[in-house]
């Protein structure tokens, strides 16, 4: 019988935040989705060892950590969005809808599922791409900073 002596830890909760403007809740931005996918990569390739992704037990929380389990599994493995809601689907029953940063009371919720089929779209289409050329973190982060004009091109 095989014993596990080590096991490589992501933890979303310290390594992955979502900043909302105000009383918002929504997916984590396409940033934290390249550095998780670069992550877990990492941990793969420099390790022999599992590797587990924990997040604190709140449903914000593991909301975030499907999402970016689910964008891994579509950016990096290339499935498709059906293939990861089923492999994912006891812990996406759990997931909560994202809101938006309108005042008052949301008046519609983001499914997880939704975002990701946004994400693949734009995989499809090569507006967007992980690989060692295909994006520039530190650009992206300079330009997502509130202090550098919080900017997204929205096409």
């Amino acid at each position: 019988e095989e014993v596990i002596e080590t096991v490589s830890c992501i933890k979303v909760d310290e390594e992955f935040n979502y900043f909302g403007f105000c009383d918002d809740f929504g997916p984590m931005s396409l940033g934290s989705v390249c550095q998780f996918c670069r992550r877990v990569e990492e941990e793969l390739n420099n390790n022999d060892t599992p590797v587990c992704i924990t997040t604190a037990r709140n449903v914000k929380s593991l909301t975030n950590a499907v999402f970016l389990l689910g964008s891994y599994m579509l950016m990096s493995l290339s499935f498709d969005v059906d293939a990861v809601r089923k492999l994912l689907e006891p812990i996406l029953r759990q997931a909560i809808p994202y809101t938006d940063v309108s005042p008052g009371k949301p008046t519609f919720g983001l499914k997880v599922e939704d975002c990701w089929g946004g994400l693949l779209k734009a995989k499809q289409l090569a507006w967007v791409s992980f690989a060692a050329n295909g994006f520039d973190l530190e650009q992206y982060c300079h330009y997502d900073s509130p202090l550098n004009a919080d900017l997204h091109e929205v096409v």
